[in-house]
């Protein structure tokens, strides 16, 4: 994949992690299918994932910090292929509707603990 083809797949990933969007909104915003907007996403997720530090690591980080502040939100996700009440574990009484809780470690000054 050239570097001119990569620029639109990084702006889906960033443009469907910033709005929660389902495979649809950004498939029609960028003029792909939803299987490419699938494909895009598990790619470069896979990729930040690599890159991320284990919680071992980020822990040992946090340690040697005088305080570090843990923050959480609610990623929405859509309910596709959730059948026979699994998707239980995802619902979220407090905010009524279906995601994924996300736990973030950062520094007093807000940046993420590497």
């Amino acid at each position: 994949m050239t570097a001119a083809a990569r620029r639109p797949a990084a702006l889906l990933v960033v443009a469907h992690l910033g709005k929660g969007e389902t495979y649809g909104d950004p498939a029609r915003g960028f003029a792909v299918g939803t299987t490419t907007v699938y494909r895009y996403l598990r790619e470069r997720l896979e990729v930040l994932a690599a890159l991320a530090p284990s919680l071992g690591q980020a822990i040992a980080v946090a340690g040697r910090k005088a305080f570090v502040v843990l923050d959480g939100t609610l990623l929405r996700i859509d309910r596709v292929g959730m059948t026979g009440g699994h998707d239980c574990a995802y619902y979220s009484g407090k905010h009524k509707a279906h995601g994924v809780n996300v736990q973030v470690l950062a520094d007093p000054a807000g940046r993420l603990v590497r």
